[in-house]
C-alpha cells in the first residue's frame, strides 16, 4: 500500500475484517458505532472486505452515509484470509498516519467494553493483547483443541499469549516493526512476540456476539492450517530435534557396527549372511541419518532467511476503491 502524507490529527483505528458476513455486517457496524459514540473514543472504522462473494461490501457501503464517524471501506482483490486482512488493515493505518490501531472481529464475540482499557494502556505500552479469560462460548472441541495447541506451543518453547486471538492495539511504532517482519506464513499473534516490545496482556470473557446468527468461518482445516503456522513460522526446535537424533545415532550405530566386526573378527559365532545383511543396513542408517541431520539444518537456515511475499492485493476498480463516509 502506498503512504500517504500523515495526519497529525488521527488518533487510533478500529480495524474489522470481512469475509462473507451479509448477516451480520450492518448490525455489527450498528453496535460498534453507537457504542464508540457513547464510550466517546476517538477511534475511525475500516471495514477490510476480504474478497467476500456476498453482500458484505454493498452492505457496509450502504451503512456509511450520514454516520458522524469516518468510516472507509477497504477491499482485498481476493480472499486472502483473516491474517492478511488484518495486516492490509494495520498497512492502512500506517499509510493514513494514526497513532494506533485496533483489530477486532466482525462478530463482535470480542468485548467492546474492552476497548477504553486497551486504548488507556496504549499509552503506556506498544502492543496491548486481550486474552479470554475462559471459552464458555466455544464448543468443547474447539476448547481442547486450543487448550492443546498452547501446550504444545509451549512445549516447544514457543512464546505466545494463552488464549490470545487477534483481537489487540498496535502503536504506529511497533506496527511500522510488524511490516518490516518478513512474512511467509502469517500468524500475528506469534509474530507480535518477536517485535521486542513489552506486550501487556488483557484478559476478558468472550462473548457470544453475533456469532449464533451465522455459521462459523473457522472448518477444521482452517484452525489446523493457522496452528501449524504458529508452530513452524515461530520454531525451528523440530528441525534441531530431528539433527539432535542424526548425532545420536549415527555414532551408536557405527560403534555397533565397529562391535559386530570386532567379534567376527575374533571368532565370535556368526549367522551366515547375518553380519554382511546388518552391516549394510547399519551404513545405509548412518548415511540417512547424517543426510537428514545437513538436510535439517539448511532446512533451519533457509527457514531463517525467508523472503517477502504479498499476501493481499487492494481491488483497483472503481467499485473497489476505499468508501469513506462524509
Amino acid at each position: 500500500m502506498h503512504a500517504t502524507t500523515a495526519d497529525k490529527s488521527r488518533n487510533g483505528l478500529l480495524i474489522i475484517p470481512c469475509y462473507n458476513e451479509q448477516e451480520i455486517i450492518t448490525a455489527s457496524l450498528k453496535m460498534v458505532t453507537e457504542y464508540l459514540s457513547k464510550a466517546r473514543l476517538p477511534l475511525d472504522i475500516l471495514v477490510v472486505d476480504d474478497g467476500s462473494t456476498d453482500r458484505t461490501r454493498e452492505l457496509a457501503n450502504v451503512f456509511i452515509p450520514n454516520q458522524k464517524r469516518e468510516i472507509t471501506v477497504l477491499s482485498l482483490d481476493r480472499n486472502s484470509g483473516h491474517q492478511a486482512a488484518v495486516l492490509a488493515g494495520i498497512d492502512y493505518s500506517l499509510a493514513l498516519g494514526y497513532r494506533y490501531s485496533i483489530s477486532i472481529d466482525c462478530d463482535l464475540q470480542d468485548d467492546l467494553e474492552l476497548l477504553p482499557a486497551m486504548i488507556m494502556h496504549g499509552e503506556r505500552h506498544h502492543i496491548v493483547a486481550a486474552c479470554h479469560r475462559k471459552r464458555k462460548q466455544d464448543h468443547l472441541g474447539k476448547r481442547l483443541t486450543a487448550n492443546w495447541f498452547y501446550s504444545v506451543a509451549n512445549l516447544l518453547g514457543i512464546e505466545l499469549l494463552p488464549h490470545h486471538a487477534d483481537f489487540r492495539l498496535l502503536s504506529a511504532r511497533a506496527a511500522k516493526s510488524l511490516m518490516q517482519l518478513n512474512h511467509d506464513s502469517l500468524f500475528l499473534r506469534g509474530a507480535i512476540m518477536q517485535l521486542g516490545f513489552l506486550v501487556k496482556p488483557l484478559s476478558y470473557e468472550r462473548q457470544s456476539g453475533l456469532s449464533n446468527q451465522r455459521r462459523s468461518k473457522y472448518s477444521i482445516n482452517k484452525m489446523t492450517s493457522l496452528a501449524l503456522n504458529g508452530i513452524l513460522v515461530n520454531t525451528v526446535l523440530p528441525l534441531r530435534i530431528v539433527l539432535l537424533i542424526s548425532m545420536i545415532l549415527t555414532p551408536l550405530s557405527l560403534g555397533f557396527l565397529a562391535y559386530l566386526l570386532c567379534a567376527s573378527w575374533l571368532g565370535g559365532h556368526t549367522v551366515p549372511g547375518w553380519l554382511s545383511l546388518f552391516v549394510a543396513l547399519l551404513i545405509g542408517f548412518s548415511l540417512i541419518s547424517t543426510c537428514l541431520g545437513v538436510i535439517a539444518e539448511y532446512i533451519a537456515r533457509l527457514y531463517k532467511s525467508r523472503t517477502r511475499v504479498m499476501h493481499y492485493q487492494i481491488r483497483d476498480d472503481e467499485a473497489g476503491q476505499p468508501t469513506k463516509s462524509s
